[in-house]
C-alpha cells in the first residue's frame, strides 16, 4: 500500500523497468507526468492499482507484454491511457480486468500501439468507450512458422502516423460483414474517432502514414475496409 505522486519529470515515467521484475499492490499513482513504463522483457506484477496520470498511464514495449498487470483502473489525463504491443491488447483489457476511464471530451480517445511482433493468430477487438487505435511511427509485424492470422474486428478505427503494417509469413484480415467495417486513416483525421492528436480541427493528408506491406508467402483478405491518407 503506497501513494506515488507528482513524479515522472519530462519524458520519464515515475516507475520504469527495463528487464527484471518488480511488484506493486494497492498502490495509488496520482498526478504523475507519466506513470509506468515497462520494457526489456520485464513482466512486473501490478495489481489493484488506481492510476490518475497527468499525461500517459501505462506504456509497454515489446518484448514485454504487461501479462502481470491486473485489476488496475486508469483515469485518463492529458495523454493516452495505455500504450502497448498490439498482441497484448485483448489480454490487458479483458482477460486481466484492467479498465480505463476516458476524459469525456473526445480528445486523445485512443489506445496507443507500440512496435509489435505478432507470431500467433489473434483478433484485434473493438475498444471500449468508442476509442480508436493509434500507431505512432511504429511497425506491426505479422509472421512466424505457424502463419499467424491478424483479424481486425468490424467497426475498428486504426489511426496512423508514419506507421507500417508488415505481413511476412502471415495473414491480415481486416473488415467484416457489419455495415461499419474497418477504417485505416491518419492521426489527423478528426472526422472519425475525434481529436486524437489534440491539435484542433484537422484533416489528414496523403502520405501521413506509410503502408500495409505483404511479403512473399503472406496473404490478405479485405472486406468493407476504408483506407485514407
Amino acid at each position: 500500500n503506497c501513494d506515488i505522486r507528482y513524479g515522472g519529470r519530462f519524458n520519464h515515467a515515475v516507475w520504469a523497468r527495463n528487464g527484471g521484475s518488480f511488484s506493486a499492490t494497492n498502490c495509488n499513482f496520482l498526478t504523475n507526468s507519466k506513470s509506468i513504463r515497462i520494457e526489456g522483457g520485464a513482466e512486473p506484477v501490478i495489481t489493484n492499482c488506481p492510476l490518475a496520470p497527468f499525461s500517459d498511464g501505462i506504456t509497454i514495449y515489446d518484448p514485454s507484454s504487461g501479462a502481470g498487470i491486473s485489476n488496475c483502473t486508469i483515469t485518463q489525463g492529458d495523454g493516452y491511457p495505455v500504450l502497448l504491443p498490439m498482441d497484448s491488447v485483448d489480454r490487458f483489457l479483458y482477460a486481466m480486468n484492467n479498465v480505463y476511464i476516458p476524459r469525456g471530451d473526445d480528445m486523445w480517445d485512443a489506445v496507443g500501439i507500440t512496435t509489435s511482433n505478432i507470431t500467433e493468430s489473434m483478433t484485434l477487438p473493438v475498444l471500449p468507450h468508442d476509442f480508436v487505435y493509434y500507431l505512432a511511427s511504429s511497425e506491426v509485424k505479422v509472421g512466424g512458422p505457424s502463419l499467424p492470422v491478424l483479424t481486425i474486428s468490424p467497426e475498428t478505427i486504426v489511426k496512423n502516423y508514419r506507421s507500417t503494417f508488415s505481413i511476412g509469413q502471415g495473414v491480415l484480415n481486416p473488415g467484416g460483414i457489419n455495415s461499419q467495417g474497418v477504417t485505416f486513416t491518419s492521426l489527423y483525421d478528426d472526422s472519425v474517432g475525434g481529436d486524437t492528436s489534440l491539435n484542433g480541427a484537422t484533416v489528414g493528408a496523403a502520405g501521413d502514414w506509410n503502408q500495409i506491406k505483404f511479403a512473399g508467402g503472406s496473404s490478405g483478405s479485405m472486406s468493407n475496409t476504408e483506407m485514407r491518407y
